[in-house]
């Protein structure tokens, strides 16, 4: 992303919850913190803005794209398919970091 100007990048995988994962809650919460000072240092000095963003589900907003993707209007990308009894192998691929679309659990 840092070859183009004014690029955005977005991703559902919040440091903060990675980290508190990962180190605890303290720990987690100073690991999150120092990598937003460093990255916000690093993007200052080449004139972009770096910020994290946390979104809160909304019922309406959910409906509106299931109609967007009803009429064809957006097409979400499935990376893989994976029925229920294959959970932890689709949790695996998951927390590998390495999807290009979202990876989706069937009942069927």
């Amino acid at each position: 992303m840092g070859v183009w100007r004014n690029s955005v990048h977005v991703s559902v995988v919040s440091p903060l919850l990675r980290d508190t994962d990962q180190y605890g809650l303290i720990p987690g919460l100073l690991s999150t913190a120092g990598k937003y000072v460093n990255r916000s240092y690093e993007s200052a000095l080449r004139g972009r803005w770096f910020s994290y963003a946390f979104f809160v589900p909304n019922q309406e907003c959910l409906q509106q794209l299931s109609r967007f993707a009803d009429e064809k209007k957006i097409k979400p990308i499935i990376d893989k398919v994976f029925h229920f009894n294959e959970l932890p192998a689709a949790y695996e691929k998951v927390s590998c970091l390495h999807g290009r679309g979202k990876t989706i659990l069937t009942l069927e």
